[in-house]
């Protein structure tokens, strides 16, 4: 039932603003609304008053010189990796990654158990709107850079972590409390 209702709402989308191929995005290789969505009211806007801007593949990152792979360079303030439909990091090679992205397992959802360093806000499958969530993930994550939340040690990051890409989604509320319980 809630999957005709998704592809109802989608399909009407989709006839009020295109694909998003004519948005310089990917158009996904399964029907849209066989995933769980995520929408937001105000992206589709932005990319047409072109306060932000969609880009290819990265090649290389030197400082805040992005060269992607079709050549071109520009230097940046900011990057939203936002990879759509599959986990997928390519400017992180495997030895540094530890795993494929499909199989990325992280600590609070956030923190690479084996990687000191590495952290990722987003990757995360939720019940509820990615963005608070991804807002709370990151000031959890200046908390841990500031030293004011502790992470525990390896073995327990390890034991804790989560295939973020294949667990069921989180709920919001929960996992929220998890990450503000560290800051006691």
């Amino acid at each position: 039932m809630l999957q005709r209702v998704i592809k109802l709402v989608f399909g009407r989308i989709e006839r009020e603003i295109g694909r998003p191929s004519i948005w310089n995005l990917p158009d996904p290789d399964f029907p849209v609304w066989a995933e769980r969505p995520t929408l937001s009211d105000g992206f589709f806007s932005a990319l047409g008053e072109r306060r932000i801007q969609v880009r290819g593949e990265i090649a290389s990152c030197d400082g805040k010189l992005i060269r992607f792979v079709d050549g071109s360079v520009s230097e940046v303030d900011v990057i939203v990796w936002a990879t759509g439909y599959r986990p997928a990091f390519p400017f992180l090679d495997s030895e540094t990654l530890g795993c494929e992205p499909s199989a990325l397992e992280l600590y609070r959802r956030t923190a690479h158990p084996t990687r000191p360093g590495l952290y990722f806000i987003g990757p995360t499958r939720v019940l509820c709107s990615l963005w608070p969530l991804s807002e709370q993930q990151a000031h959890w994550l200046v908390e841990v850079l500031r030293g004011t939340v502790e992470l525990p040690s390896r073995a327990v990051q390890l034991r804790q972590a989560v295939d973020v890409a294949r667990t069921l989604p989180v709920f919001c509320n929960a996992y929220v409390l998890d990450l503000r319980r560290d800051f006691r």
